[in-house]
């Protein structure tokens, strides 16, 4: 991944330290090279004495004194500093330069986002022919902003179970999208049973990664069917942000007993958005958080649609949800007579399709709702 340069600066009467990234994007586990120039704009020589990389929890990253400790007035002098990062996400470096006793420290900072180059893995089963069959579906989603390549994929399963073929491959996966492969078994008993998933895969950027993960599954007795008649989705601690281009965070709630998979989140067409979220599975009665997703609205708006598709028994669903955006007014908070539409507002409590009160706070202009559940319309796809 290659993201344009960053740099950043800090200015004290006599000092101008900035540091640039040349790649602000990398994959967890690998380093980050980090430049930061001192400038003495003063008209007398200052004496570094060492350039620190500490994270957000102070932890010191690394330290290193520069080639030359002395810097000239009207001169700078560059300091390369190395951290490697664990963490997945928006990580926070800052590079601390320490002069003699005449002089206070320097600070600034550089944010870096560290991704998972693993694409998302999801198992459902279905039933074959004869009680002690099954399918194994496995549902690989990229979600990232680029295509993966060439995506080789083995299964095994439990001693007590029969794989037919064990390998697939997939060669392309667009970014936001899945792909399924499908596998067969016999030998099935009724109960959990852990899959192991191998990867191996290339990043646009031309990395080759190799991956393995488990997924349990569940076989039903073939005996017993579950006939949902609600939606089984909720959204739940949700976070409405922005004016013109807004950013939507939260939980996805699985409300029946029955594993939902592929659930995706994305904007109708309708929406000046590309964004999408897979999420993957979510099993009975849990939750699965999702990741910002943005789009660009007219300053007239009061609410906007969020769809959650999804497979529930073989059947791919679509459940739309109509979010508030700051300043709804009371009027508009009451229920929408038209069943197309939501029953959500803002500063006020109405109830989602299964009846359950929505309270929804504004925040400084964001719409929380605060561990609460939004229920929407549910679309079939045939």
């Amino acid at each position: 991944m290659v993201a344009p340069a960053g740099v950043v600066g800090a200015t004290t009467d006599e000092t101008t330290v900035t540091t640039s990234v040349d790649d602000s994007s990398i994959w967890v586990g690998e380093s980050v090279d980090i430049t930061v120039t001192i400038n003495n704009t003063a008209f007398r020589t200052l004496e570094v004495e060492s350039v620190q990389l500490v994270d957000s929890t102070g932890t010191v990253r690394t330290t290193r004194r520069p080639d030359a400790d002395r810097i000239e007035p009207q001169e700078s002098t560059q300091v390369g500093l190395n951290a490697t990062v664990e963490e997945i996400g928006v990580i926070e470096l800052t590079a601390v330069v320490e002069f003699d006793e005449h002089d206070e420290p320097v600070r600034e900072s550089v944010a870096v986002t560290a991704r998972d180059p693993t694409p998302l893995v999801d198992l459902t089963t279905t039933q074959g022919s004869v009680a002690t069959e099954r399918t194994v579906q496995v549902s690989i989603g990229n979600p990232h902003d680029a295509p993966i390549r060439r995506v080789e994929t083995g299964v095994s399963g439990p001693s007590s179970v029969e794989l037919g073929d064990t390998t697939g491959i997939i060669p392309t996966i667009p970014p936001g999208e899945t792909r399924e492969l499908t596998f067969n078994v016999s030998g099935v008993e009724p109960g959990q049973a852990t899959f192991d998933v191998s990867l191996s895969f290339a990043t646009a950027d031309g990395r080759f990664w190799t991956r393995r993960v488990n997924n349990t599954v569940t076989f039903d007795d073939p005996t017993v069917r579950v006939s949902p008649s609600t939606a089984p989705v909720r959204l739940a601690g949700l976070d409405v942000s922005g004016t013109g281009e807004i950013t939507i965070s939260g939980d996805v709630a699985n409300t029946q007993s029955t594993a939902l998979t592929g659930v995706l989140i994305t904007f109708p067409d309708s929406i000046d958005s590309t964004d999408t979220r897979f999420v993957g599975s979510i099993n009975g009665g849990e939750f699965a958080p999702f990741n910002p997703i943005s789009a660009s609205v007219s300053l007239n708006r009061t609410t906007v649609p969020v769809e959650v598709s999804y497979t529930l028994d073989e059947t791919r669903y679509t459940t739309v949800f109509e979010l508030p955006l700051e300043g709804v007014d009371e009027e508009s908070a009451l229920p929408d007579p038209d069943p197309g539409g939501s029953s959500v507002g803002t500063n006020s409590t109405t109830s989602g399709e299964n009846g359950v009160p929505v309270p929804l706070i504004g925040v400084g202009g964001t719409a929380a709702l605060l561990a609460l559940l939004v229920g929407g319309i549910v679309y079939k796809r045939r």
